[in-house]
């Protein structure tokens, strides 16, 4: 497979010297727990489906489950991870796993280390076990063998996964990770997964990443966080690069604490917001119950706050798996590479202003309307043909549009669904 490569405008990809937007799903626990077989089928089932990308954690998810199938430590005695001795057998797995992946065009996005591992970050949530701290003179040793096993495989390495980047010894970390990658494959696409708390990478990172992620997270009051934090990348970032939300709230996961679960309507929202404000490169999806791997009657640890998951084989057929790939489709199919966010939104309530978006280039026109109101664009748009799609059930129609000198008014159309309105200069 070709080393992905950042396109000439520093906010999307080029692969096989196409243009390609990632859709990646969260199945961070594939190394660890999921069976040779069970992956091929796995594999098989998303590639129909239309992902290309996948997202995995080299370490265990030691805080969601103590339930895992192999480790890329050995155990001592007392059955603790030995940081100072490598699992040959776990890394050779997990190179046969990523062959699978990448002969059917998956992308790999490799979470090299977890917030628990990195001292101060378990502190930050928590739930400290100092048993789970990477010794910093083990790290060398665990990142020269993770470059070792997979750097042939072209991943995008996520340096951190869940970060707040609490202290300067946290930060030392990620920082001597980034330069062991980089000294091992110059061209190595790195980057930082970043907690729900936190908007912006530090400073010092900005230079040294080829990519911004961030993660929206999956509290029900935190919605605004996929156009709040794409918009805060694309206004401030001090240099552009592709921008990814990767972690579209999970699909069937509990609102955190809260009664209720996110549904393909969650999703959806989640997804165009997060495109239209800037984060355009790519999207990652995850259903609860296949990020962790689940299976029925599993230990879960965080019940309280998520909710159990769905068994696996539930979980992968979730409604918003293909609400993901639709979009992807979308994006695809009308060339969306060349939008840009744009201001151009009028409304008299400032909620709905906000989230409504909008994107646009040289002769095309994006707008996603999430619940049905006139929307006014200060801008006049007749020399656009307009066609909208109603996402609850993606049928097609022609918006009710009225205009003026400087405004343009989209009327309010007849679905009680969100919708996406796509513009077409004539």
């Amino acid at each position: 497979m070709e080393r992905l490569r950042v396109a000439k405008t520093n906010d999307y990809f080029i692969r096989n010297n196409k243009p390609v937007f990632l859709l990646a799903d969260s199945v961070w626990c594939a190394f660890t727990n999921i069976s040779i077989e069970e992956w091929d089928w796995y594999l098989d089932f998303r590639y129909c489906q239309g992902f290309n990308a996948v997202q995995i954690s080299v370490l265990p998810l030691v805080l969601e489950t103590k339930v895992f199938d192999i480790a890329p430590f050995k155990l001592t005695t007392k059955g603790n991870f030995n940081f100072n001795k490598l699992n040959n057998d776990y890394f050779d797995k997990a190179e046969k796993m990523l062959i699978m992946a990448t002969k059917k065009g998956f992308v790999p996005y490799l979470a090299v280390t977890m917030c628990n591992y990195i001292p101060d970050e378990s502190e930050a949530f928590g739930r400290v076990e100092e048993k789970y701290i990477i010794p910093f003179d083990t790290l060398e040793k665990y990142t020269v063998q993770v470059m070792k096993s997979f750097a042939k495989f072209y991943p995008i390495f996520q340096v951190s996964e869940d970060t707040s980047f609490p202290s300067d010894r946290a930060i030392k970390y990620y920082l001597k990770i980034l330069e062991i990658i980089k000294t091992i494959d110059p061209q190595a696409l790195t980057t930082m997964h970043t907690s729900v708390k936190t908007v912006m990478i530090p400073d010092e990172f900005f230079d040294r990443v080829d990519l911004y992620m961030y993660q929206a997270g999956h509290f029900i009051e935190m919605q605004d966080n996929p156009y709040k934090y794409a918009q805060k990348y694309y206004n401030d970032a001090p240099v552009k690069k592709p921008i990814i939300n990767t972690s579209v709230c999970y699909d069937g996961m509990g609102f955190g604490y809260k009664y209720g679960r996110f549904s393909e309507l969650n999703i959806r929202k989640s997804i165009w917001q997060s495109i239209l404000s800037g984060a355009k490169a790519g999207i990652t999806y995850g259903a609860h119950g296949v990020w962790n791997w689940y299976k029925r009657g599993q230990q879960f640890l965080n019940e309280k706050c998520w909710q159990i998951p769905y068994d696996w084989q539930t979980a992968i057929r979730l409604n918003g798996a293909l609400e993901a790939t639709y979009a992807k489709w979308i994006f695809e199919t009308y060339k969306l590479f060349d939008i840009e966010p744009k201001p151009f939104i009028m409304n008299e309530n400032e909620t709905q202003r906000n989230e409504i978006r909008m994107s646009s280039s040289k002769d095309k026109v994006v707008i996603y309307i999430p619940y049905n109101v006139d929307v006014r664009v200060n801008k006049n748009l007749k020399n656009y043909d307009f066609f909208i799609i109603n996402l609850g059930n993606k049928l097609i129609a022609k918006p009710r549009i009225e205009y003026n000198r400087k405004n343009t008014i989209f009327k309010m159309h007849d679905f009680n669904s969100d919708v996406l309105i796509i513009g077409q200069l004539k």
